[in-house]
C-alpha cells in the first residue's frame, strides 16, 4: 500500500544505507480494526439470517414489473426484523470506532515515518528540513474483486499534514525510471501495461 524509503548518502554521492518503512494493506486492515469488525458484524447478523436468505431470492435489478413487485413485497415483509437489528446503537458505535481506527492507523504510520527520518538524517542538527517526494498515483483505492481497498486520498492528506509545505508530487513515470543509487535517469524503455 505504501512504502517510504530514506537514503543516506556519503559526500561522494554513494548510497551508504537505506531506511525503509512500509504499511501493507493487510497491516492497515488489522490495525484499523476492519478485520475484527467484519468478524463481529457477521456474528451480529446471525440473528437475521432468515431475512437475508429471503431477500437474496429476489432482486431489484429487473425490467419486469412483476419481479420488481415481488422484490418490494419481500422487502416490506423482512423490513421490521432487518430494521430492528440494524438500528441498534452497536452498529453506529462500531462504524464510528472503525472510522477512528482508520484515521489513527494512517496518522500513526506517517508520524512514525517522520520521527524515524528525523532521527536518521539528524535534521535538527544539520538544519536541513525533511521533504517527501510523493508518487502521484492515479488509481481508485476502492479495490476490486479479489483485492482490498486502500485509502489513497487519506494517505496523501495525512502526508501533507505531517510534512507541511514539504510534499513534492512526483510523476510516477519518472520515479520508476530514476535509480535509487544514482541521480541520473536509467536508460531503457518505460514499463508497459498489457
Amino acid at each position: 500500500m505504501a512504502t517510504v524509503a530514506h537514503e543516506e548518502r556519503h559526500l561522494s554521492g554513494a548510497v551508504e544505507s537505506v531506511w525503509q518503512r512500509s504499511l501493507s494493506a493487510g497491516q492497515y486492515y488489522r490495525q484499523s480494526g476492519i478485520t475484527q469488525h467484519a468478524k463481529t458484524s457477521k456474528a451480529w447478523m446471525a440473528g437475521i439470517q432468515h431475512e437475508q436468505a429471503v431477500l437474496s431470492q429476489v432482486t431489484n435489478y429487473t425490467a419486469s414489473l412483476q419481479r420488481y413487485r415481488e422484490y418490494v413485497a419481500m422487502t416490506l415483509v423482512t423490513w421490521p426484523a432487518m430494521w430492528a437489528e440494524l438500528s441498534k446503537p452497536r452498529w453506529s458505535n462500531a462504524r464510528f470506532r472503525l472510522y477512528g481506527g482508520k484515521q489513527r492507523t494512517v496518522a500513526k504510520f506517517w508520524a512514525e515515518t517522520v520521527r524515524g527520518a528525523m532521527v536518521r538524517c539528524n535534521s535538527a542538527a544539520t538544519g536541513r528540513p525533511l521533504a517527501l517526494a510523493y508518487g502521484e498515483a492515479g488509481f481508485s483505492g476502492a479495490g476490486s474483486r479479489g483485492s482490498r481497498g486502500v485509502p489513497v486520498k487519506q494517505m496523501l492528506k495525512e502526508a501533507c499534514k505531517q510534512f507541511p509545505g514539504r510534499v513534492l508530487m512526483v510523476h510516477e513515470f519518472r520515479t520508476s525510471r530514476v535509480s535509487s543509487a544514482r541521480t541520473n535517469v536509467v536508460a531503457g524503455h518505460a514499463e508497459g501495461f498489457r
